[in-house]
């Protein structure tokens, strides 16, 4: 399966039907994205009362990947 621990953590906390995006303070989940795949930031980012930033990172060019175990459109 294509990166089954991105598709773990699309289904559980992100998005993937329509732009593949993910939410999340926690920066091994943003390390791990970021070092494998190209990102971007949506919307404003904020830091949580005990000081982690949480960003909301869309990854790009899974698309085909994603259609291809039948969970994007």
């Amino acid at each position: 399966m294509f990166d089954p621990r991105l598709v773990g953590l699309l289904i559980g906390d992100g998005t993937y039907l329509e732009s593949p995006r993910i939410t999340s303070c926690d920066k091994e989940i943003k390390d791990y994205i970021r070092s494998r795949y190209e990102t971007s930031v949506y919307g404003h980012p904020f830091y949580t009362s005990d000081g982690r930033l949480c960003e909301t990172l869309g990854i790009k060019g899974i698309r085909d990947e994603l259609r291809n175990i039948g969970i994007y459109k």
